[in-house]
């Protein structure tokens, strides 16, 4: 199996706010309007976005009147689809408000997973699929990348739960698509997950500087053994090679551009209609679930999944938890300069990557494909992550260490403290009230768990 990468020029899409800012900014404004109109869901605790203990920086619990003026408001709703957008808007005028609360407070952990530090390292898989060279220029010094980090596989439940904050903004079935695809896919190094891209870009796309967002499948015939090094050559397909390349990706900036294998997408005039669009993604869907070996031997097409390069500056926001800008602000306004799209390496220099530039990663079956749904769950990340000033990963940390265990280990020990305290309490209640034993035939000045003893001022 062999695979290579077609590079297209894909014009008009030099920047990713050119379209609809802003009807996008009026519907971030009304939002937030809306939910300053309603005191009681500003006292909503955001329990997500817990601060460490002993961190005086910030308060243990933030309640969403707190979150809302933060960066992390502006950032995650300017970086939503526009109908996601749209729909949030609804819930927030159906007095559905408190869905913000908690979205908003799984953010920083969100962002933190995908651009943690360090760096990792694990096996190579994609090489069979890649050819050891990278997908974007082609050179053969390249390095395994993975969408969905690997260490998620140590705190998958950690991650369910996490992923289970974001049903507002994703969508049930999206969720629910990744949380099976994480749970089976990550326990063993997956094609599906990995990319191969050369040593500097892979530092840039772990920064979060820029991303690879998907547009549509398409396919071509199988190559044979006489054209040699066409394998490395663009090709032009006609309209007959989509399989499903033309519906709407859920990433907040695509829109499919002029270029051999996509046709122009816009209001009112788009080629293919969104009834066709969901009958091409459920082929794709099927044939990603249900194709067999022996089919892919026999089948004399490769499969492509096209993808479009976006480059993330950083705007000048300190992190996501400080102040946000002016609601009314255009992000080009505060960008910062996008020094990782000057470097050079091996003789290429990353500027000459255009935004909006296609690349096509091929395979002989569909299911070695990258994943759809991780492509955008981490693009989504990456444009958080930038639009709040691109800080230290570390400053997301989450208040307790990644691996399953320990978390459950933790919530045992917040269990154990607040059954602790409860004890304390109606201890004392109980003995003010004049009792000598408590229901249990227990010392009413005891704790039952701890064995402390119940101060008069304990509460």
């Amino acid at each position: 199996m062999s695979t290579t990468a077609d590079v297209n020029n894909c014009p008009g899409l030099s920047s990713p706010f050119e379209d609809d800012l802003s009807s996008r900014l009026d519907l971030i404004s009304s939002i937030h309007n809306h939910l300053h109109t309603d005191k009681k869901k500003l006292r909503f605790d955001v329990l997500w976005d817990k601060g460490r203990p002993g961190d005086s920086n910030r308060p243990r619990t933030y309640q969403l009147g707190d979150v809302l003026p933060q960066a992390r408001f502006w950032a995650t709703l300017l970086s939503l689809d526009i109908d996601r957008l749209r729909a949030l808007h609804d819930e927030t005028l159906n007095d559905r408000g408190y869905i913000f609360g908690f979205f908003l407070g799984a953010i920083p952990e969100f962002v933190w997973w995908f651009i943690r530090v360090p760096l990792e390292h694990s096996e190579n898989t994609a090489d069979i699929r890649d050819g050891n060279r990278c997908c974007i220029t082609g050179q053969n010094d390249a390095q395994q990348c993975h969408i969905i980090p690997l260490w998620t596989s140590i705190r998958r439940e950690r991650t369910k739960f996490l992923l289970s904050e974001l049903y507002d903004i994703f969508g049930y079935e999206t969720v629910t698509r990744i949380e099976w695809a994480v749970d089976r896919e990550l326990r063993k190094p997956s094609l599906m997950n990995t990319f191969f891209l050369s040593r500097r870009l892979q530092a840039i796309w772990q920064s979060g500087a820029f991303v690879l967002e998907p547009v549509g499948y398409v396919t071509r015939p199988k190559k044979t053994k006489e054209d040699g090094d066409a394998l490395c050559q663009s090709s032009s397909r006609g309209p007959g090679s989509f399989m499903a390349a033309a519906f709407r990706s859920m990433s907040r900036f695509t829109k499919i551009g002029n270029s051999p294998e996509t046709t122009t997408s816009s209001e009112g005039t788009d080629q293919v209609n969104g009834q066709e669009s969901k009958l091409e993604y459920a082929l794709a869907r099927s044939l990603i679930n249900n194709w067999s070996q022996e089919q892919t031997d026999a089948d004399p097409n490769e499969y492509g999944l096209q993808l479009r390069f976006q480059w993330l500056p950083a705007t000048s926001l300190h992190h996501l938890r400080a102040d946000g800008p002016d609601l009314r602000t255009d992000p080009r306004t505060i960008f910062k300069p996008l020094k990782e799209r000057d470097q050079e390496f091996g003789g290429h220099n990353a500027g000459q990557i255009r935004d909006g530039q296609i690349f096509t990663v091929w395979a002989d079956n569909i299911k070695d494909l990258p994943n759809w749904d991780f492509l955008q769950l981490r693009s989504l990340a990456c444009r958080i992550h930038r639009l709040g000033g691109g800080a230290d990963p570390s400053l997301y940390e989450p208040p307790r260490l990644d691996s399953d265990d320990i978390f459950a280990v933790g919530e045992l020990h917040r269990k154990f403290e607040e059954k602790c305290k409860l004890e304390k309490r109606l201890a004392k209640l109980y003995k003010e009230l004049g009792g000598d034993k408590d229901v249990l035939g227990m010392d009413p000045t005891k704790c039952h768990f701890c064995g402390a003893h119940v101060d008069s001022g304990s509460r």
